[in-house]
């Protein structure tokens, strides 16, 4: 019954965000000041990755932090509680799992917590973040070679790489940070240099970077002309690296408006899937195949399966069914783990989902305070790999132990 009041009053302060967050916020505030709930209920073993006490995170769901010998990514800084914009600087790391030792260790000015600054493996010996350019006052990716020690940087940043093309896209980070700040950069001194849509990059410095869709162009090809603001967010490149998804998100009166793009690499053709108004969190079960919490045309909310070549969105009902909302899906070898916001207890789902039997295992809960909340907020971002042999590991971020911390978590009996 409480469930379906919280559902009926999120639903009349959509058109209203900001007193929308305001109540969310006396809210769950309450209920964590009269609530006393374990910090952490799991059946599987959990691992801090720890760096000399210090608060320490990956980022966003879509890229796996370990690469196959052991050696884990990560961002590290003392405190996580203050907001990005009131920091100069944070540390991207590796460490080796097998030694317990830090192995490399540079500082990044362009991060936030959400998404960190994008720091992900390109292979067993690549990295790449994005850092910032005091000189030209802009954003770059920087990319470090573990093996031959070598670092280049890169004139646009990265949002994702295409790695089987050495390639990667890029987008404007300077305007999320006034229209979507959990996402944007804060080093930036002037708003000038934007990125307008998105742009295709090598990462073969010789190769000049080329825009490949603009804004122009998606306003035209979606018949809009009456809005506030927009933006290019959350780009996942297909597993073969030969297309790519993105949102572009529209803001009118208050009200937020999901357009799920596609982009064919091959074809150079840009295309936008028919969905209802949201359109949130996505990942890749093969070359063709999405999976995604977004609303149909009927205005069913939920995790759906669509094909990229066919109009159709299937309402996945048992994952839907199991979960309590919106959460961040991540695949591999038929598998898929998502996550929860945190209920009125403050406390956060982590699910696995066999993608074949469609049977759901709820793998624990994590609490976060209050004192985390909005740009600060630490969602799980469950981060995924089932290897050959069946055995699977995932990451997650949390704050339950009262800091921000990076945590692989793998079952007792592999």
């Amino acid at each position: 019954m409480l469930k379906k009041v919280e559902s009926f009053v999120a639903a009349q302060l959509i058109k209203a965000p900001f007193l929308k967050k305001m109540v969310k916020y006396s809210y769950q505030f309450v209920w964590d000041k009269l609530s006393s709930v374990p910090a952490v209920t799991s059946t599987w073993d959990v691992f801090e990755v720890n760096n000399s006490g210090e608060d320490t995170f990956f980022g966003y769901f879509d890229k796996f932090p370990e690469n196959s010998n052991s050696l884990v990514l990560f961002h590290s800084t003392p405190n996580t509680k203050k907001k990005p914009k009131d920091l100069d600087h944070i540390k991207v790391c590796v460490k080796n799992t097998i030694s317990d030792e830090i192995v490399f260790s540079t500082t990044t000015r362009a991060f936030n917590w959400q998404q960190g600054a994008r720091t992900h493996w390109l292979d067993d010996d690549r990295f790449c973040f994005n850092d910032y350019n005091s000189k030209t006052d802009s954003y770059i990716c920087r990319v470090i070679n573990l093996n031959t020690s070598e670092e280049v940087e890169l004139d646009f940043p990265v949002a994702d790489s295409l790695p089987t093309r050495n390639m990667y896209l890029s987008l404007d980070y300077k305007i999320l940070s006034k229209i979507r700040p959990d996402y944007g950069y804060f080093a930036h001194e002037e708003m000038n240099n934007l990125i307008d849509g998105i742009y295709l990059c090598s990462f073969d410095s010789k190769i000049v970077s080329k825009k490949i869709i603009s804004t122009s162009s998606v306003l035209k090809l979606l018949d809009l002309k009456n809005y506030e603001s927009c933006k290019f967010n959350h780009i996942m490149s297909s597993p073969d690296s030969n297309s790519f998804i993105f949102l572009f998100r529209v803001y009118d009166k208050g009200v937020r408006y999901d357009y799920l793009g596609y982009y064919d690499l091959i074809k150079n053709q840009l295309k936008f899937i028919k969905t209802g108004r949201i359109v949130s969190h996505c990942c890749w079960i093969n070359n063709d195949i999405i999976v995604g919490y977004l609303e149909n045309s009927e205005e069913t909310k939920g995790y759906f399966s669509l094909s990229v070549s066919d109009p159709n969105l299937n309402l996945m009902s048992k994952l839907t069914d199991v979960t309590t909302g919106d959460g961040h899906p991540s695949y591999s070898n038929g598998y898929i783990l998502t996550d929860s916001y945190p209920n009125r207890k403050r406390l956060k789902s982590l699910l696995l989902y066999n993608y074949s039997n469609e049977s759901t295992e709820v793998i624990g809960s994590f609490y976060e305070s209050i004192k985390y909340f909005g740009e600060t907020r630490c969602d799980l971002h469950p981060r995924l790999s089932v290897d050959g042999g069946g055995r699977i590991t995932c990451y997650i971020d949390s704050v339950h132990s009262g800091k921000r911390s990076l945590y692989k978590l793998s079952r007792g009996s592999q």
